[in-house]
């Protein structure tokens, strides 16, 4: 008897976690990742591809477009999930408005986006963008995030605490050594092994 009881307790345990699991896992899932043309894009899509393919099992594909505008649309529009912008871009939209520092802008740009846009500015990868004329950013101020509607986050509940473990890890050191080693070799090659070196997958 004791034993019966014990076999429907492990059964139920596993029937929970069944159907509890869709609302967790992104396994048979597939996310649309827009970058434009510029090679540290091409690089960044293809590190979050990677780590996100390799910590959720989701279906990563990859779509170019002319600038960061275009990828923003395309994610606008629901053809792409995430796309990759910079601060003093995400600064163009506040109406001028800018903060101190970079961390006052990115919580301005953040807030903006999120109230007015829907979207959702995730944690810096450490690296810096280009700087836009408009912005009145200072190079400080240009750094690179994912952005990802609030939708895209509800859909894949895992992803924002995914994309966010990349904080801080790529800056322009890394980030030049690795388009130079990609210029060479297949970038997917290139951005898997890095990410095994820092036992991020």
């Amino acid at each position: 008897m004791k034993g019966k009881q014990l076999f429907i307790l492990s059964a139920s345990i596993v029937l929970l976690h069944f159907f509890a699991a869709p609302g967790i896992s992104c396994v048979g899932r597939t996310l649309t990742i827009a970058h434009d043309k510029s090679v540290d894009q091409q690089v960044m899509s293809r590190i979050l591809a990677v780590f996100i393919q390799e910590r959720t099992g989701t279906t990563i594909n990859l779509v170019e477009a002319a600038d960061v505008n275009a990828s923003r649309k395309m994610v606008e529009q629901e053809k792409a999930d995430i796309y990759m912008s910079y601060l003093a871009t995400g600064l163009t939209d506040t109406g001028g408005e800018k903060g101190e520092n970079s961390q006052e802008s990115y919580s301005l740009v953040k807030q903006h986006y999120l109230q007015q846009l829907n979207m959702v500015w995730l944690k810096p990868f450490g690296y810096k963008g280009p700087i836009t004329t408009t912005s009145g950013a200072g190079n400080n101020q240009s750094m690179a995030s994912a952005v990802a509607t609030r939708k895209t986050l509800e859909r894949f509940p895992i992803l924002e605490r995914v994309i966010n473990k990349l904080d801080g890890l790529i800056d322009e050191k890394t980030l030049t050594e690795l388009k130079e080693k990609a210029g060479k070799k297949d970038i997917k090659g290139v951005v898997k092994k890095y990410l095994k070196s820092r036992n991020m997958i």
